[in-house]
């Protein structure tokens, strides 16, 4: 049975903070593999170039396209997974881009996981929930929370599971998540855009995250 407010109007071209949890705040990652599964199923539906290994009944491997691919329907811009929950900062490019990504991604990491720990049910506390970003300056903050989650760190750069060592410079410029649009907001000619959104991310870091979640997520928030 649907949630009773399940179906909303969702904006194309419009930027949301979309995230999740476990059902009972229950964990849903606990090693490297499940974290890596889970952005490898982003990477799938968003990567233009992405191809997957597919075996025949001779033996032959072929490589071969997703079949219903996302990348123009929905662009991720920012990302971050923790034990329980995980969050994406994403622009929908249809009208339910948004829906399609977070639906597909979510039930196959719900098989994927049942069948890894040999359970049953669901694993997701109900639908996941989206709030419409509605300020440029709303969109920018947004990232650095998303990028703090792992507050415990003092060197938020080292934790693997988000999109900020990326917009740092630490890795290579993805094709399947875009950094652009937020690091245009730190071009300057007296620092790299990377440095000075470091200097922006960090420099809040000492903050409770509370502090900004509550503007942006728990007055807003609604099931999607």
């Amino acid at each position: 049975m649907p949630y009773k407010n399940q179906i909303k109007k969702l904006a194309e071209g419009a930027y949301y903070h979309a995230f999740n949890r476990g059902h009972n705040r229950q964990q849903l990652f606990f090693d490297k593999h499940d974290y890596h599964t889970f952005i490898y199923l982003l990477k799938k539906y968003l990567d233009p170039h992405f191809r997957e290994v597919k075996s025949l009944p001779d033996g032959e491997r072929l490589l071969v396209a997703v079949n219903k691919p996302l990348y123009a329907e929905v662009e991720l811009h920012a990302y971050c997974l923790m034990p329980n929950h995980f969050h994406l900062l994403v622009k929908q490019i249809s009208k339910n881009g948004m829906s399609k990504l977070i639906n597909v991604v979510s039930s196959q990491y719900s098989l994927y996981f049942n069948n890894k720990y040999e359970r049953e049910g669901t694993i997701w506390q109900g639908t996941y929930k989206a709030v419409l970003v509605k300020t440029e300056e709303q969109y920018v903050h947004l990232s650095r929370y998303i990028h703090i989650n792992p507050s415990s760190l003092s060197r938020l750069e080292e934790y693997p599971y988000s999109s900020y060592s990326t917009y740092i410079g630490q890795k290579k410029r993805s094709t399947w998540f875009k950094t652009a649009d937020i690091l245009h907001y730190f071009l300057s000619q007296k620092k790299d855009a990377g440095e000075a959104y470091r200097d922006f991310v960090e420099g809040y870091h000492i903050l409770k995250k509370d502090e900004l979640i509550s503007p942006l997520v728990l007055d807003e928030a609604k099931r999607i």
